[in-house]
């Protein structure tokens, strides 16, 4: 049941074509990155996809994704990429979680918890300019690395992540890379796993010494950057009429009279809003019905937005914000935006009707769906 009449469409099927032209393109494993539930594209029913076709890790951002996808049933590896509160690590470890780890200052904090850590997996995210979290000394990370030995932890990756590789000039990768790699160097250590791509470097730079990439964006059809791989977006955004009426020449639409009818005028409504990620700014922007645009008129409501249409058309029509006619980077480029922050604004209250093989396998709404 979709509820209020505007929902996402999630193709699985295309997710998983995309994932096999990066596995091809970059032959090394990938990690699938599902931070704020997949880039709103649900995350356990793209973890579950993406571990089914080869991903050895799901990349989470924080101790509450990882958890809810555990609890949603996964099973896979999951690498937790942020912050986990100290006191939260009896409880990572028995869920078998992942974490990063980047500064010896937590470490220190974990000494006065008196907990068995021999059976928690690590991953030490180095910081090479990035400047957000991570090791960036190297007396720091050595003595951390002598810790996490003593107490027996797992140490089973090392990463770090390239600032600037949406540019075209690669020399600040080329500067982060020779950084990174100077301290995999001097740890004598054989990481399992040496990831340092996201999905631009994935997609523009390449780094000989990895052995796996880390792709968000890519993986759900969107590149930012030139590159001959081909993916295609895996979500599409649709309303529907809920209410039409005749409006005359002069009568003004919505909150503040912002918009004045030039002529008589058939006026649409669609149940989404600011409420839902679908942002004031929208005003004046198009939507789709039936490969014809209409101009969103009057300010877009919480929950409500109005669109002038040439004709009567019928309640329950269907309409498109976001799909084959309204690409998301069009979408993102009038909103003087960029594709990630489009997709992780729209609100958990929109279902998401997820599709594989051309049948629907999945309604989900997080505030219904238990």
């Amino acid at each position: 049941m979709l509820y209020r009449g505007t929902y996402s469409e999630i193709d699985l099927n295309v997710f998983e074509d995309n994932l096999k032209h990066l596995q091809e393109y970059t032959n090394k494993p990938v990690f699938c990155v599902c931070k704020a539930n997949a880039y709103s594209h649900s995350d356990y029913y793209i973890a579950k996809t993406a571990y089914e076709n080869g991903c050895p890790y799901i990349c989470v951002s924080s101790y509450d994704e990882a958890y809810s996808l555990r609890n949603q049933g996964f099973e896979g590896d999951i690498l937790i990429l942020g912050y986990v509160d100290p006191d939260s690590i009896e409880e990572v470890i028995r869920l078998n979680i992942t974490i990063s780890i980047f500064s010896y200052e937590w470490l220190e904090h974990i000494k006065t918890n008196n907990v068995d850590m021999t059976k928690l997996r690590i991953h030490l995210k180095i910081d090479t300019g990035m400047n957000r979290i991570g090791f960036k000394r190297l007396d720091e990370i050595k003595k951390a690395f002598q810790y996490l030995k003593d107490l027996k932890v797992n140490i089973e990756g090392i990463y770090t992540h390239y600032h600037s590789a949406d540019n075209e000039d690669k020399a600040l990768c080329e500067k982060q890379s020779n950084w990174f790699y100077q301290i995999v160097d001097l740890i004598p250590h054989k990481f399992k796993w040496i990831h340092t791509s996201n999905s631009d470097a994935t997609l523009s730079y390449h780094d000989e010494r990895s052995n796996a990439v880390r792709v968000g964006l890519a993986l759900y059809g969107i590149k930012s950057v030139e590159s001959p791989l081909q993916v295609k977006p895996v979500l599409s955004l649709y309303s529907t009429i809920t209410h039409i009426k005749k409006v005359m020449k002069g009568e003004t639409i919505g909150y503040g009279a912002t918009y004045t009818c030039l002529n008589d005028s058939f006026i649409a409504t669609i149940p989404i809003g600011y409420g839902d990620g679908f942002l004031r700014k929208n005003q004046g922007r198009f939507v789709c019905i039936d490969t014809h645009p209409y101009e969103i008129v009057g300010r877009v409501c919480m929950d409500q937005t109005m669109i002038r249409v040439d004709k009567l058309y019928p309640v329950g029509t269907p309409v498109e914000i976001i799909g084959e006619h309204i690409p998301l980077v069009k979408v993102a480029h009038e909103l003087e935006m960029i594709p990630y922050e489009v997709l992780c604004l729209l609100s958990d209250r929109i279902t998401k009707v997820i599709k594989h093989n051309g049948e629907t396998i999945a309604v989900v709404n997080n505030r219904i769906t238990k």
